[in-house]
């Protein structure tokens, strides 16, 4: 190996005679700036920069020289950035240290886009995945047994990908079959969930179902005591589709009202929306269902909610016999990999997905095909280009300008915009990089802009109040 050290004016001089010198294949090991302090006025001067480089007689591995060069840069800027003279005033020096710290604190390493040999559309569906805010291990698994499928899975077509993608999925959740189809007599199905979910407009979206296209025997009991007018809603649906509804606001209640009702064919059980981080009434709401027979409890899910509230949701029912779960309010989420992460880590079965307020419509059976299906409905197939097969292309690439997310960054930067930001407009294409939420932004190793603010909420951005909001009930 021929190691050899570099300085120079600045960073693109010095790689200028890397590549003149070592070749194309050259490895940069280290970078940082060169400084001069004056000795009568303290100052520090940048006399250029000092780039150390290398290169051997073996090829070497594609994914590993980007990513130096991405992080020898990445110093390059950091030692840059934070270098202060020995004499400055009280706030630049406060300045300076708090950004030093957020710099710690900030993931070391640029997003990569993973390529396979000799296959872009797989490396095309891994980073999609990602900016649906899958789990790195699961969609690093999924695209693993995509490619070792190859030839004998196609994946031209967005319907064999979404197959593909399925059938793994499934594979992984083996064993987790809806119960719904239990022998024939009276069934009870609560409805839980953290308040907000849309408990309610769901339990009347699947009284319609059961009663109007099935033809059964439907009753419906409320335990929703703690919201002001929580039986209101639920008298109205009754009325419409002239089913009987109760209210419940005890143990004792719940239980003799479910034994009146259990000449019905289906008795739906509406309750009072939960706070995960109060065990309280948890187990309040487990006491009352507790006893009941053929109870089945479904757990409802929004998927606007991001994935550690979900799991904690789960966590907080671990005494708790929850059968189903229930993802809700599909049409207001922009990602759906929450939603796959979920099913991946717990082996419960989903028996319902809704995506609106209308009733007895937007509800339907829950399956992993579906899902997947909203997972890749704005993937772009056609994006994917055959791989130039290059040793040591760069693997910096990013979707299209044009792919609707409302975050974006300059790759040989480190601060990201909103899309409308006057800085936006001066990125290139071939370096700009998306972004689905401000967080992924920040996770990816990027700042927000000083100018648009992409880390405060779309409401506050807008001009309206943040604390005086209405809130629907479910």
């Amino acid at each position: 190996m021929q190691i050899k050290r570099f300085e120079a004016r600045d960073m693109t001089t010095a790689l200028r005679l890397i590549k003149k010198d070592l070749g194309p294949d050259a490895v940069i090991l280290s970078a940082r700036s060169l400084k001069k302090e004056n000795k009568i006025t303290g100052r520090v001067k940048s006399t250029g920069v000092e780039v150390t480089a290398a290169v051997d007689g073996y090829p070497l591995v594609d994914a590993i020289s980007p990513a130096l060069v991405a992080g020898a840069v990445n110093s390059y800027r950091r030692n840059e950035a934070v270098t202060q003279p020995s004499r400055q005033n009280f706030r630049q020096s406060v300045g300076s240290r708090i950004k030093s710290i957020y710099d710690r604190k900030r993931t070391p390493q640029l997003p990569q886009k993973r390529r396979f040999s000799g296959d872009d559309v797989l490396s095309d569906v891994f980073q999609h995945l990602l900016s649906q805010e899958v789990n790195r291990d699961i969609a690093n698994d999924i695209i693993d047994r995509l490619a070792a499928k190859r030839p004998e899975h196609r994946c031209e077509t967005r319907d064999q990908i979404i197959g593909g993608i399925s059938g793994i999925l499934e594979q992984k959740r083996q064993g987790t079959r809806s119960r719904l189809h239990t022998p024939s007599g009276s069934r009870v199905m609560a409805i839980i969930g953290p308040t907000g979910v849309g408990k309610t407009t769901t339990l009347a979206k699947l009284a319609a179902r059961h009663a109007i296209e099935e033809g059964k025997n439907v009753a419906l009991i409320s335990l929703d005591s703690d919201r002001v007018g929580g039986i209101t809603d639920l008298e109205l649906y009754a009325k419409a589709m002239s089913v009987p509804v109760e209210a419940a606001a005890t143990r004792s209640a719940f239980k003799a009202t479910v034994n009146e009702f259990r000449r019905f064919d289906r008795i739906l059980v509406d309750t009072s929306g939960f706070n995960a981080r109060n065990p309280d009434q948890i187990e309040g709401l487990e006491a009352c269902l507790k006893g009941i027979d053929a109870l089945e409890i479904h757990l409802a899910l929004s998927a606007t909610v991001k994935e550690s509230d979900l799991l904690k949701a789960l966590k907080c029912l671990n005494t708790l016999d929850v059968q189903h779960l229930i993802f809700t309010k599909l049409d207001e989420s922009c990602t759906c990999g929450n939603l796959i992460n979920v099913l991946m880590r717990h082996p419960l079965p989903l028996s319902f997905m809704t995506y609106g307020r209308n009733v007895p419509h937007n509800i339907e059976t829950g399956s992993i095909d579906k899902i997947v299906e909203r997972l890749l409905a704005d993937f772009d197939l056609t994006s994917a280009t055959p791989n130039s097969g290059r040793p040591g292309q760069v693997l910096l690439e990013t979707a299209a300008q044009e792919d609707g997310s409302d975050f974006v960054a300059n790759k040989n930067s480190d601060v990201f915009h909103r899309r409308n930001c006057k800085w936006t407009q001066k990125i290139k294409s071939k370096n700009m990089i998306t972004f689905s939420s401000a967080q992924a932004a920040k996770l990816a190793n990027f700042m927000p802009c000083q100018d648009c603010h992409p880390a405060r909420s779309s409401r506050f951005q807008a001009g309206l109040p943040v604390g005086n909001t209405m809130r629907i009930s479910n």
